[in-house]
């Protein structure tokens, strides 16, 4: 009788424990979906939450729903990452990530079969549009000075390259003599150097550039004052503005003086990482002109970082894509 029993029990339990088996996989098939990715080119590799699933082009099964972050990688071409939201049971189709070398542009463009004339006037394009943005050393591969440069490499005596050289000159001379004139000794020392690097034979701007870093050097017992300047910036959430009296400016002026300083580096990554939150922000709101704008406000001031030009790739292809869309639908 008692043996019975206890097969009964057992029964009775095993029924129990495979109809809760059942529910939970029944529970978890209905929480998840699937994610398709492409890319240009392929044979990227896809990473899910920092774990390598599979190469372009994909489909994703049986991923869990919610927010899940994807980094797209392939070797010569800076990598993408992005954060997705998956949806039970549906298919969540990525806009094509077009990947971009990061090959220093004049290889591409001198790779590509075409005149020296040809060159020139592609290179001459891209060294006035950095010169309009005010790129005039930065980032190094894509900045006017750069691109001039391969304008002179190809033709030393070319008039319109010779003459924008000159300009990049002036310009940060100007940049460096307003800076000093306001007192902002960050800035100064940022345009002396540049001109130090770029212009190694201009003697008055070596002399400039001694000339700060004196003034800099008896600058040492600001440091503790700057600091509290930068707390209560961001306590005010005043990260790079207004001009002059944010703390995006006061830490560079502590870095201008102390370029080792642990406070103020410390300082400068927790601004980068609350604009990369508020950029964040805006993109859940789908206001994507408005994260752009701030990732470009942000690329000169963290030019290491190269997940904001990641970003601002991945979210103007978004722009667009939701651009040809509405199009279509007219």
């Amino acid at each position: 009788m008692l043996k019975s029993w206890l097969r009964v029990l057992f029964i009775g339990i095993l029924f129990l424990a495979s109809s809760s088996l059942l529910v939970a996989l029944t529970f978890f098939q209905s929480s998840v979906g699937s994610i398709i990715v492409t890319t240009n080119p392929s044979g990227a590799q896809i990473w899910l939450d920092n774990r390598l699933i599979a190469k372009t082009p994909a489909k994703l099964e049986d991923v869990p729903t919610g927010k899940h972050k994807i980094k797209i990688i392939k070797d010569g071409f800076y990598f993408l990452e992005q954060e997705i939201k998956v949806e039970e049971k549906q298919t969540t189709t990525l806009p094509l990530f077009s990947l971009r070398s990061n090959k220093p542009i004049i290889e591409t463009v001198s790779n590509i079969e075409s005149s020296p004339a040809e060159r020139i006037k592609e290179f001459r394009r891209l060294a006035e549009g950095a010169y309009m943005r005010g790129d005039y050393t930065f980032p190094p591969n894509n900045s006017a000075i750069y691109f001039n440069n391969a304008v002179l490499a190809i033709n030393p005596n070319d008039k319109q390259a010779i003459e924008l050289h000159r300009n990049i000159y002036d310009a940060l001379s100007k940049q460096a003599e307003v800076a000093w004139d306001k007192g902002d000794l960050g800035t100064a020392l940022s345009a002396c150097s540049q001109i130090a690097a770029y212009f190694p034979d201009d003697k008055d701007a070596l002399e400039a550039l001694k000339s700060v870093k004196n003034k800099l050097a008896t600058r040492r017992n600001m440091i503790p004052h700057l600091l509290r300047l930068t707390d209560l910036a961001l306590d005010n959430e005043r990260w790079i503005s207004p001009t002059g009296n944010n703390a995006y400016y006061f830490t560079s002026q502590i870095l201008a003086i102390d370029p080792n300083n642990p406070e103020a580096l410390t300082l400068r990554l927790h601004i980068k990482d609350s604009l990369l939150n508020s950029a964040g922000d805006l993109i859940s709101k789908d206001d994507l002109q408005g994260a752009v704008k701030l990732y470009e406000k942000m690329l000169p001031l963290f030019p290491e970082d190269s997940r904001i030009t990641s970003k601002i790739t991945v979210i103007n292809e978004q722009i667009e894509q939701q651009s040809n869309a509405t199009k279509h639908s007219r």
